[in-house]
């Protein structure tokens, strides 16, 4: 038999044995071999991704602005007229400007907004320097200085609400105050005008101004984070491209088997 010369892409007979049997020629599976090069270094290159955008999503660095919602609960014995909700949302971002995003009470049908007036006690007077507030003091549960919505909570025990309309003055009212923290917390005031019921409320029937205080707490939740856009689109597209390089090798496996 005449031996046939392999030009790589062709079967080539052989005489290593008494039968003439048929074997592959190498330059196929070399040419496999690199081929599959191109897609080792593109599948390394997606797992190195996805390393990335999972450590950039749980990297705290790399969160949005991180917004806490604190409930205000409002006590007080039967007969009292409550408040509807009571709520601080605070943007707990380090070194955010007027971060009492929100701070507002909804009492008989008026909603009475605290906002504006918590983030200009956040701060020293005339300044951008946050305030601090001591709250190792009786009534409080905290330790040491420490910002205003921290004081806040830590010194909730102590801290009563109270709420009156009048509609012969045209007005409603309500107010949550610290008056046993020595040093202490500002009181949080505000009067809505002119949209009153048609008669006199107060928090606690038969006593003027609520009865002088009834108290409340500040439930503190763990805060909510949000990752940046950027970082979330980046997980999905590092997955999305791992997935269609296990699809892609998939098909490939299935053609040279």
């Amino acid at each position: 038999m005449i031996p046939v010369v392999g030009l790589g892409i062709f079967p080539v007979l052989t005489h290593a044995s008494p039968h003439p049997t048929i074997e592959h020629a190498r330059r196929p599976v070399l040419g496999a071999s690199k081929g599959n090069r191109p897609m080792k270094k593109f599948l390394g290159i997606i797992t190195l991704l996805v390393a990335v955008s999972v450590s950039a999503l749980l990297s705290p660095v790399v969160y949005a602005d991180t917004f806490t919602d604190y409930t205000i609960n409002f006590l007080g014995p039967a007969g009292t007229v409550f408040p509807t909700s009571g709520t601080i949302v605070y943007d707990s971002t380090p070194g955010a400007l007027n971060p009492f995003a929100g701070f507002s009470v909804s009492w008989d049908g008026e909603v009475f907004d605290f906002a504006s007036i918590a983030n200009q006690y956040n701060y020293l007077a005339g300044t951008q320097t946050p305030a601090m507030f001591n709250t190792s003091v009786p009534g409080c549960t905290g330790a040491g200085y420490q910002s205003l919505i921290v004081a806040m909570v830590a010194c909730a025990p102590d801290a009563v609400w109270a709420a009156q309309a009048d509609t012969a003055a045209g007005t409603a009212g309500f107010s949550i105050l610290f008056p046993g923290v020595s040093g202490g917390i500002p009181g949080f005031v505000d009067m809505e005008c002119c949209t009153l019921s048609p008669s006199t409320v107060s928090a606690r029937p038969g006593y003027t101004n609520g009865g002088g205080g009834l108290p409340l707490t500040i439930v503190d939740p763990p805060p909510s984070v949000v990752p940046e856009p950027g970082t979330a689109a980046l997980v999905f597209v590092g997955f999305g491209l791992a997935w269609l390089a296990r699809k892609r090798l998939g098909r490939r496996a299935a053609v040279t088997a």
